[in-house]
């Protein structure tokens, strides 16, 4: 989770360095600040709950069946296509 926090901090807040210092939004860099972070509150949140539940759901999913294992056909050949003796 914290290394989740620390991605999204980084990433979202090198975007607004780079739309305020490039001269895209220079006069909108607290509305930006606030915006990455409803954005980034709800991104974490979303992973957190992804990341916690996943130990509750893998004891719920159910398991995938093995496939059966292929018998031997009597009196064929040993690579299964039908080959003579």
């Amino acid at each position: 989770m914290l290394l989740l926090f620390g991605i999204l901090f980084h990433g979202l807040n090198g975007v607004r360095v780079a739309l305020v210092g490039t001269g895209v939004v220079p006069d909108r860099q607290r509305a930006l600040f606030w915006a990455f972070t409803v954005i980034g509150t709800l991104t974490l949140a979303y992973g957190a709950i992804h990341i916690l539940g996943a130990g509750e759901m893998a004891a719920v999913a159910p398991t995938r069946a093995r496939p059966a294992k292929r018998r031997p056909v009597p009196g064929g050949s040993p690579s299964g296509r039908g080959g003579g003796r």
